[in-house]
C-alpha cells in the first residue's frame, strides 16, 4: 500500500512540473476513456490470474503459505489500485464537467500518467505471476 501511495506523490509531483515547466501536453476524454479501458481489461486479465492461481501442485507446506501470502497481497494491491484509478478517474471527469483546473497542476496529466503507471504494474504483475506458475510446473517436472 505504501509504495502506491509513494508512487501516486511522485506522479503528483511530475505532473506538477510539467505543469510549471509550461509542456503542452494535450490529455483529451478520448485519450483517458482509451487509457481507462486498457487499465480495466488489464486489471481483469491480472486479478483472473491471481485469482485462478493453481496451488495444488505445491506439497512444502512454507512454500504454499508464503506464495498463498503474496497472491493475496497481489490480489489486494490490483483491487486497490483500481478502486483508487477509478476515484481519480471521476473526480477527473467531474472537474472537467465543471471547468474546473488547478493553478499550477494539470490533473488530466496526473490521471493519465497514473493509468499509465498502472497498466505497466498489471502487465508486470501478471506475467510475474505466469513466470511463478512456469517456475512451479518446471520443477515439479524436472523432480518426477
Amino acid at each position: 500500500m505504501y509504495k502506491w501511495v509513494a508512487n501516486i506523490l511522485i506522479i503528483a509531483i511530475i505532473s506538477a512540473l510539467l505543469s510549471l515547466a509550461k509542456v503542452r501536453i494535450i490529455v483529451n476524454n478520448d485519450v483517458m476513456m482509451t487509457l481507462y479501458t486498457v487499465s480495466g481489461i488489464m486489471f481483469s486479465i491480472g486479478l483472473g490470474l491471481v485469482v485462478s492461481f493453481n496451488l495444488s501442485e505445491v506439497k512444502n507446506p512454507n512454500y504454499l503459505t508464503k506464495i498463498r501470502i503474496n497472491i493475496k497481497k497481489v490480489r489486494d494491491s490490483f483491487i486497490c489500485s483500481f478502486i483508487c484509478l477509478t476515484i481519480f478517474f471521476v473526480i477527473i471527469q467531474c472537474l472537467d464537467e465543471f471547468n474546473l483546473s488547478f493553478l499550477f497542476f494539470n490533473s488530466k496529466i496526473f490521471v493519465a500518467l497514473t493509468l499509465l503507471h498502472s497498466i505497466v504494474y498489471y502487465i508486470y504483475n501478471f506475467l510475474s505471476i505466469q513466470k511463478l506458475n512456469d517456475d512451479i510446473l518446471d520443477k515439479i517436472n524436472s523432480s518426477r
